[in-house]
């Protein structure tokens, strides 16, 4: 997960931590909820390792 934050990157082991979050929600609003979390996850690790990038660029 520090990952995500510190490198811009989603490991295969945080990818698969997600998906048997997703498998164990039985409420359909935990499920999106969940989904919602996920998708802000990526957006952040995405955001990260758009600014290391402009960073070496500068």
């Amino acid at each position: 997960m520090v990952e995500v934050f510190v490198n811009g990157e989603v490991g295969n082991g945080l990818w698969e931590k997600l998906r048997v979050l997703e498998a164990q929600v039985t409420e359909p609003t935990h499920l999106d909820s969940l989904k919602r979390a996920n998708y802000f996850l990526m957006e952040i690790a995405s955001m990260r390792s758009f600014w290391i990038e402009i960073q070496d660029q500068l």
